[in-house]
């Protein structure tokens, strides 16, 4: 547990006076600060086609949300958790993303994975380094970090990595998750070939409780040393070890025009550019339990001395896209991407055995008419011995109103038919074994949004006709009759003088709760203040964020099989937690003093996201965040 008396807040202010360095500020604080030396920092990321055309992001030194310092917390709580930093998660909203390079549907640790798509390469004139480190309660640590450089004019290599390690509360509750990332991007003199590359290695081991067992021990508080109410799992825990190994090469197959000031024409025209992509993944998932007689488990299939569950799973994915611009005007622009990937999966689960083919072909054209409107498609089949006959269409329309901040609306509609995931149709544990033949899950969607300066709103209406889910018993089930998930969402930032309020509603309505159920309501906001202080050497922002969701059956955790599956017995959310933050800046260096759930007590002991997994109690956090350019 982290305690800072007053004596010692007073030491931090004063060492940060100290420390003061002078720099461009402006009110609000939302807008990215320049820096007035020479150094120019930006990123882009390694998704889709941006290779070719990078859509390079500043880097965001402010102090808007810098207390979100876990990544459930980026872009607004939309997850129910454990309880416990890092651990577990499923989505209060529904996606039915489909992902060719991971196609098992274990995605309880997404969030804390590196991947390739999610590694950032930077555009530098210095070396860059970032680290991150905070401590709290429970011996709470969160430890990340990254550096890159140029060590030649078109070679660009970096390493980032992630740690978290937090004991928890409760029993069984420790997380330990660390990933870790080496990259590197080439280009030639002339751009006409470039190569990004990368190699991730995620690995997580999470002591798994099961739960609490007595759950008015919580509730009513009558035990608040935490560590002594007992849990339902004494001795299980789950590994995760993930390996890629990944790189996307291209080349313009017209050669680019130099112009008269000796730059490269921006655009490639002619015969347009190749993309290679390739990605070699190894999965590895063990649960172990030492104990399983302990009455957790609804069979024991196997072995009733000790449960060693392993899964393997080795993916190869080739991709090859012609990007062909055949109209490149200031009237009117026409591009095509198609290609094809073909993905190879070994999967292994006790004595299963199988290894699958498929080939995706996709065709994406793109029309842009003068800079008001943009009309995007992308169809995409599956073939093979998985998911064969999958195939998703859609296509959305862009709509920019007005020159100076722009009124832009955007439409889009999709219709698809997907197989359930790998791990619904096999697999194979010392407490659960299935093989099912589902069929084919038909999502049909229609949405519309609109943004205005710091504010977006939506809403989309999508029909699904057929649906896989995990029933009361922890096992497949499949769903054959059609409902409804409408959701309409807000996100808006308004700011008055040195005042922000920030505010995520999402609303959602279900047609029928017997395969599905997510909450009616979540909310999230953060009301702060922004003043300079010290001749502007230091910044600081101060206030409370509030998160609430509606009442709702959350799904129950299976820790077995590392999924989340429906239960009736218990309604958890309909509870306020409240946060009181002060961030601090100076010049490079950002701080932050968070007090979590503030109002812990207030009321009622019913703070629970998954049944049986209670929310962390009041927990004073630190935070530090530097950037270094040398």
């Amino acid at each position: 547990m982290v305690l800072v008396k007053g004596k010692s807040f007073i030491c931090i202010l004063f060492l940060l006076h100290l420390s003061g360095f002078s720099q461009e500020t402006k009110p609000g604080g939302i807008e990215i600060r320049h820096e007035l030396d020479s150094i120019s920092a930006a990123y882009f990321y390694d998704s889709d086609l941006n290779i070719l055309d990078p859509k390079f992001i500043f880097l965001d030194t402010t102090l808007h949300h810098f207390h979100h310092y876990q990544a459930l917390q980026h872009n607004g709580r939309t997850f129910a958790s454990l309880g416990n930093t890092g651990l577990a998660y499923t989505k209060m909203r529904f996606d039915n993303t489909f992902i060719p390079i991971s196609q098992l549907g274990i995605n309880v640790y997404d969030a804390y994975r590196l991947t390739p798509q999610n590694l950032t390469y930077y555009r530098l004139n210095v070396p860059f380094t970032l680290l991150a480190y905070t401590i709290g309660k429970d011996r709470e640590q969160v430890f990340g970090g990254k550096h890159y450089q140029q060590v030649r004019r078109n070679l660009g290599i970096g390493l980032g990595f992630n740690i978290y390690n937090v004991m928890g509360s409760y029993e069984r509750q420790k997380s330990d998750n660390a990933s870790l990332a080496f990259q590197a991007l080439y280009r030639t003199d002339n751009n006409r070939y470039g190569i990004a590359g990368n190699f991730i290695n995620n690995r997580f081991i999470h002591r798994e409780s099961g739960g609490i067992l007595n759950p008015s021990q919580f509730e009513d508080n009558v035990e608040t040393d935490r560590s002594r109410i007992s849990v339902r799992l004494t001795t299980a825990e789950n590994r995760w070890r993930e390996t890629n190994t990944y790189f996307k090469q291209y080349v313009h197959l017209t050669e680019p025009k130099r112009l008269e000031n000796d730059s490269l024409q921006k655009g490639f025209m002619g015969l347009g550019s190749l993309v290679h992509e390739f990605n070699y993944q190894r999965l590895a998932l063990v649960y172990s339990d030492k104990s399983p007689l302990s009455g957790y488990y609804p069979d024991i299939l196997i072995d009733s001395t000790a449960t060693l569950d392993s899964l393997v799973l080795h993916t190869v994915y080739n991709g090859f896209q012609w990007y062909l611009p055949l109209i490149n005007s200031d009237a009117i622009s026409f591009e095509v991407n198609s290609g094809i990937a073909h993905v190879f999966m070994h999967y292994r689960n006790f004595d299963i055995n199988r290894k699958y083919n498929q080939l995706i072909p996709f065709l994406k054209p793109s029309l842009r008419i003068g800079s008001n409107i943009t009309i995007d498609a992308h169809l995409r089949q599956v073939t093979g011995d998985l998911s064969n006959g999958d195939q998703t269409i859609d296509a959305a329309v862009l709509y920019r109103i007005g020159e100076i901040n722009p009124v832009i609306l955007t439409g889009e509609v999709e219709h698809s038919q997907k197989s359930p995931e790998l791990f619904y149709q096999l697999y194979k544990s010392n407490h659960f074994e299935w093989e099912n033949d589902f069929g084919q899950q038909k999502f049909s969607k229609a949405g519309i949004s609109g943004k205005w300066k710091h504010t977006t709103a939506g809403i989309t209406l999508t029909s699904v006709k057929g649906f896989a889910y995990l029933d009361s018993l922890a096992h497949p089930a499949w769903f054959q009759n059609q409902f409804t998930i409408m959701a309409a969402f807000v996100d808006s930032r308004l700011h008055w003088r040195r005042f922000t309020i920030d505010n995520k509603f999402v609303f959602q309505q279900l047609s029928d709760e017997s395969a599905l159920r997510l909450p009616q309501l979540i909310v999230n906001s953060t009301l702060a203040y922004e003043l300079d202080l010290f001749k502007g050497a230091l910044q600081a922002m101060g206030g409370v964020e509030v998160f609430y969701n509606s009442p709702w059956k959350a799904p129950a955790y299976m820790p077995a099989t590392r999924s989340f599956y429906l239960q009736d017995q218990k309604e958890t959310g309909n509870y306020i937690y409240a946060d009181v933050f002060i961030n601090l800046r100076i010049k490079r260096a950002r701080i932050f003093l968070l007090m979590q759930h503030v109002n812990q007590g207030l009321t009622d002991y019913s703070y629970y996201m998954i049944p049986n997994y209670p929310m962390q109690d009041r927990a004073f956090k630190f935070g530090v965040n530097w950037m270094f350019y040398d």
